[in-house]
């Protein structure tokens, strides 16, 4: 199941026309991203919670030409939190499987499949993969069992958003707003064990350990720094369909939609320009997200114009 109903507060107010998910990450929505990933990995049936903007989730996936993968989108009437939108799909999901969980605002190339598996051979009601990824090291670990969350020690470690469940354990979550944190700490309380996975044993074979966050401009920034520097070496420009004149300068790095019209004498350093962006002559588009609805600096700053600057 894909977490993706919840507003995107950090990426305000860019989040008001399009719901994080359909961020773009190299010029493919993330929750696209997500999904085809799942399917290369051979789950045929995926859930989507919805609730901020639900309709542009729902016509992406009903857009979406997967063969041989079912795509079921469960739109929320009521924000209910990632416990709560686990309890809400407990009947449409499969009783005798475990379910593994990803928020759509990760970029990983965690395998989720030999997650999962890790998971089954254990047989423990819920597995959680954790890294140690400073600010978020927040959870303890013993013996390969998560006892503590809140936890501030030397040797805390970060929650990847990836997680497996056994219905069992989706069955108990009561039908109202609860986080996940709150579900594991309460089964952790009640002697059940919950299984840490470390992220570096569920990578691709020589494949370098890639998680982001991209829920805050910064975080959406950064994503694309490390994505595109580690095809690109350290300078880099992934330009999709867009004709870039002679004159515009690229610095450090840069990701380029389709349809981007530039005028000329413009530099580019560390930014995305979402599609069909106009970016006007002697412009310097810095440390950007620039989208048609406006520019979202890498400070959280925002100007509502659709041109630069």
């Amino acid at each position: 199941m894909v977490l993706a109903a919840g507003l995107g507060s950090r990426l305000a107010p860019l989040t008001r026309y399009i719901p994080k998910p359909l961020f773009p990450v190299l010029n493919l929505s993330n929750i696209e991203r997500i999904v085809r990933g799942l399917a290369r990995e051979g789950f045929d049936s995926i859930y989507i919670n919805a609730f901020h903007l639900a309709e542009s989730i729902l016509s992406w996936a009903s857009d979406l030409d997967l063969p041989g993968v079912k795509i079921h989108v469960l739109r929320e009437v009521r924000l209910l939190g990632t416990g709560g939108a686990l309890a809400n799909a407990y009947d449409h999901l499969d009783r005798h499987a475990p379910i593994l969980v990803i928020n759509s605002d990760v970029v990983t190339n965690i395998s989720l499949l030999r997650t999962y598996e890790i998971h089954r051979q254990l047989g423990c009601l819920a597995s959680l993969v954790l890294h140690q990824r400073s600010p978020w090291n927040k959870i303890r670990a013993v013996g390969g069992y998560i006892t503590e969350f809140g936890y501030y020690g030397p040797d805390a470690r970060a929650f990847t958003g990836i997680s497996v469940l056994d219905p069992k354990l989706v069955g108990l979550i009561p039908r109202d707003r609860v986080s996940l944190i709150d579900v594991f700490e309460r089964a952790i309380q009640a002697g059940e064990r919950v299984l840490e996975i470390d992220a570096d044993t569920v990578l691709p074979d020589s494949s370098r350990h890639v998680w982001e966050d991209i829920g805050s401009p910064s975080g959406y920034l950064g994503a694309h720094e490390v994505l595109v520097k580690m095809g690109r070496g350290n300078n880099g420009t992934l330009v999709s369909a867009s004709i870039v004149p002679d004159d515009v300068r690229f610095c450090d790095w840069a990701v380029i939609g389709s349809g981007v019209f530039f005028g000329s004498n413009v530099t580019i350093r560390r930014s995305i320009i979402w599609d069909s962006v106009h970016i006007p002559r002697d412009s310097v588009v810095e440390d950007c997200i620039c989208t048609p609805f406006g520019i979202l600096g890498r400070d959280g700053k925002w100007r509502g114009n659709c041109e630069y600057p």
